[in-house]
């Protein structure tokens, strides 16, 4: 191959990538790569390691054309929303996004966790209209779950977070809106614990570095409750282990990571690509990676 074709083609590669901190446990290169691997798409996927801090240094880099899109993570959902040059409007009521495209030199922000989310509802049955839900923490991927709550029309949601401050700011997000399900503040989950459905974690107490932590007290579930941690690395968080062994239903986060990156996939190339792959092999792949 002669070096203008390999330039040629080295030009020709879309590259993408997930920024967060942590973000070495993600395990979206392999999503993405397997996507791109299944329809033959020139394109490749990494991991970047992006600060608190470090944003606004990332922001040039996506500015100057070095990535055609990113996928977010922690802790930089809802603050990479000021440096999108054009805001989808969904992502807009959301408060929060995870995906970022780069075309005709602007930043174009998106929200597909609330997709992922739905979707993870759907493929495990899961019907949450008129139930009681309480979601654990108040980061950037709540806003998206209490988002595809509210338009599933759960009848109350409670937020229970460590910081008052973050809660309220969840909370307020969501007020001008109007839906037909209530959202409270919880600050002790024992007190309506036995009212409660539906329990989601929204934070990362049970991921790297926080693998034996839980988020709640196993000794407040019940064999009723269904529990889903939006976490999907590990399989079983200790919340799902602990949940297991309370005999309630629990469900990870793997659905809800995948869909919201095959949806992302559709946005940076604007057709339905997700369409065309072979979801049952993609989660097998992961699968094989997180055991």
């Amino acid at each position: 191959m002669s070096n203008l074709t390999l330039m040629e083609t080295r030009k020709s590669v879309k590259e993408f990538a997930v920024i967060g901190d942590p973000v070495e446990h993600s395990l979206s290169p392999i999503l993405h790569n397997e996507v791109f691997r299944q329809i033959n798409l020139n394109a490749n996927y990494t991991k970047q390691f992006v600060g608190k801090n470090n944003l606004d240094d990332f922001i040039i880099k996506l500015k100057n054309g070095k990535f055609n899109g990113i996928n977010i993570t922690i802790p930089h959902k809802t603050n990479i929303i000021n440096k999108c040059d054009n805001l989808n409007p969904r992502a807009g009521e959301i408060g929060a996004i995870n995906c970022v495209s780069y075309k005709n030199n602007k930043l174009w922000g998106f929200n597909t966790d609330w997709f992922g989310f739905t979707m993870l509802l759907k493929a495990n049955n899961i019907d949450v209209l008129g139930k009681s839900i309480l979601i654990i923490g108040a980061g950037g991927v709540a806003y998206s779950i209490l988002y595809s709550l509210l338009k599933a029309n759960a009848e109350i949601i409670y937020i229970n977070n460590r910081t008052n401050e973050n809660t309220k700011k969840l909370i307020l997000n969501f007020d001008l809106i109007k839906y037909n399900s209530k959202i409270e503040e919880l600050n002790n989950i024992g007190l309506k614990n036995k009212k409660i459905d539906v329990i989601i974690n929204c934070t990362p107490l049970g991921m790297v570095p926080y693998l034996n932590n839980s988020p709640i007290s196993a000794e407040l579930i019940l064999p009723t409750h269904i529990i889903i941690d939006t976490i999907y690395t590990p399989l079983k968080t200790q919340l799902l282990i602990d949940s297991e062994q309370r005999g309630a239903k629990i469900i990870n986060g793997l659905d809800m990571f995948i869909y919201q990156g095959l949806s992302s996939i559709d946005i940076w190339y604007g057709e339905d690509i997700s369409k065309k792959v072979n979801y049952n092999l993609i989660k097998e792949k992961l699968i094989e990676q997180l055991c």
